[in-house]
């Protein structure tokens, strides 16, 4: 069974791969990551980067593992009572229920965080991570942006879930 924990040393390598080998299907649905984050030298700072982070609470990385594999990357970023959530989950593995499992955890731990709400944006063009959200008791706000994504104009969505 999958588990969602916190970004450790010990998958460093293994979320290198994670994020290469997953890189087009990212991309489909979120803004390409600078060139040098697919170099692996590069890599090593951008992950010092992230534990840093974790270990001063500023923002929580999480991985999706089940059998040593990364399934799924969660994240509580700008964390002030409320926090921005990300996730990403591996092509192979959409579909299988993985995403929600990962979002329901780490809803877990921004209440374990005391956190008063979180946001979230997806693609109105995602239909998959919409639903979700709602599913999750997200509710869409206000705000939609218009984004150009692969030359294509699309619809981030802006929600909201009290915790609290």
């Amino acid at each position: 069974m999958a588990e969602l924990i916190s970004l450790t040393n010990a998958y460093r390598e293994k979320l290198f791969q994670f994020e290469l080998t997953n890189r087009a299907w990212f991309e489909l649905w979120v803004p390409p990551r600078p060139e040098y984050y697919y170099q692996e030298v590069a890599f090593q700072g951008v992950f010092d980067d992230l534990l840093s982070a974790n270990e001063q609470g500023a923002d929580r990385f999480y991985l999706l593992v089940e059998q040593g594999e990364i399934i799924g990357r969660f994240n509580l970023t700008d964390i002030n009572r409320r926090a921005e959530i990300g996730y990403r989950v591996a092509k192979d593995k959409v579909g299988k229920g993985y995403a929600t499992l990962g979002l329901q955890e780490l809803i877990v731990e921004a209440q374990k965080l005391g956190l008063a709400f979180l946001h979230a944006k997806a693609l109105k063009e995602n239909p998959a991570s919409t639903r979700m959200l709602l599913k999750q008791r997200f509710l869409p706000t206000s705000d939609i942006e218009v984004v150009l994504l692969n030359g294509t104009q699309m619809h981030l969505q802006s929600y909201q879930r009290e915790l609290l």
